[in-house]
């Protein structure tokens, strides 16, 4: 597996724009491709190669990303995301991700997911939850 590589491309629309990412008092979010909607980018990148690796039940999720976000997209342009496996320790995969446009080098980065029960992600994400609350 390691070495194995994958890209998505991406159509920059409203909704990944940093812009949209805001709340109301916020500032300086402008109408550009977004750091939040990059990182989702290259988790999905990362996803798909690890897919031949999951046993039924299992899933994989984020477990770190050390991204630098070098250049704005326009909305409407295309990004391709890329990610390669670099190596694998255990159940956490650690892949090389980057992004490009037309025009070049958007970001680059790491990323690593780790392999999990998808059931007991979700009950642990709800023990969570319910902590907080007492």
């Amino acid at each position: 597996m390691p070495g194995d590589a994958a890209q998505i491309d991406l159509v920059v629309q409203q909704r990944h724009l940093a812009s949209q990412f805001a709340e109301p008092g916020d500032g300086g979010f402008a109408a550009v491709f977004a750091t939040p909607s990059m990182v989702a980018l290259l988790e999905r990148v990362c996803s798909r190669l690890l897919l031949p690796a999951l046993a039924p039940g299992q899933t994989s999720v984020g477990a770190g990303m050390n991204l630098r976000h070098k250049a704005p997209t326009a909305l409407g342009e295309t990004i391709t995301a890329q990610a390669r496996l670099v190596r694998c320790e255990g159940t956490l995969f650690v892949f090389d991700v980057s992004a490009r446009d037309a025009a070049g080098v958007v970001a680059t980065g790491e990323h690593q997911r780790a392999i999990v029960d998808a059931a007991s992600i979700e009950i642990s994400a709800r023990a969570r939850a319910t902590r907080t609350k007492e």
